[in-house]
């Protein structure tokens, strides 16, 4: 049944999505097959059964995008957590995956999880090699548009995907932009989200660090719902 259902999010990554891969890069930019490329029914998010996230038009929104050819961007539900799973896309160890997000913390408890899931190639089966968490510390914590950084461990497979799950106990303002997978020695000039514009993300640079003991604790909560 797994291996069915990697076979649609293949075709759906290869035939939808504006990106480059192999060699070059991976890139999405949330302007089109958000429905068809996450999915809340997958994996991690699909055990926690909490709701997914949404898409979103900037111009419903007092935050201006940040990149002039940006539209649209994913949120969690309000008053929600949120939990979704990306499409497949060649996962090779010692490539950064960034994402552009963008918060507004109303509590320290306030995150963003994002969990690295690669596909065995030989079963089929997923299994979890990284957890990063981008938190408002220290508090408190400026309102804003930032750029969580973190690298692809354990060894390359053809394929993985990216879980993210975000909320806070008091309704905070998230949204995720767009997020791009740089392979290893690449310049990131070269993994441009918008080829046509060349204005740097107005975003600060943050390395997230890997918190396995965290997603436990998260897990063992999650469990006790």
């Amino acid at each position: 049944m797994l291996y069915k259902i990697n076979s649609v999010f293949i075709f759906l990554f290869l035939y939808l999505v504006p990106f480059t891969a192999g060699e070059t890069c991976v890139r999405y930019t949330f302007e089109q097959g958000f429905d068809e490329l996450f999915s809340d029914k997958f994996e991690l998010c699909a055990s926690l059964n909490l709701p997914p996230w949404e898409l979103g038009q900037y111009r419903t929104l007092g935050i201006p995008a940040p990149n002039a050819q940006s539209t649209s961007f994913m949120a969690p539900q309000p008053g929600n957590e949120s939990c979704t799973s990306s499409f497949l896309f060649p996962m090779q160890r010692g490539a950064t995956i960034e994402v552009t997000l963008y918060l507004d913390p109303v509590h320290s408890l306030d995150e963003f999880m994002f969990l690295i899931t690669h596909i065995d190639p030989r079963s089929g089966l997923p299994w979890m090699s990284g957890v990063y968490i981008f938190s408002p510390s220290p508090w408190p914590f400026p309102s804003g548009w930032y750029t969580a950084s973190f690298p692809i461990p354990g060894p390359s497979t053809p394929e993985g995907f990216l879980m993210v799950w975000a909320g806070g106990p008091r309704n905070p303002r998230m949204l995720i932009d767009s997020f791009r997978v740089i392979p290893p020695g690449m310049d990131e000039s070269f993994c441009r989200l918008y080829e046509g514009n060349m204005r740097p993300l107005p975003a600060l640079k943050y390395r997230a660090p890997e918190t396995i003991p965290k997603l436990k604790s998260f897990l063992k909560i999650n469990d006790k719902l």
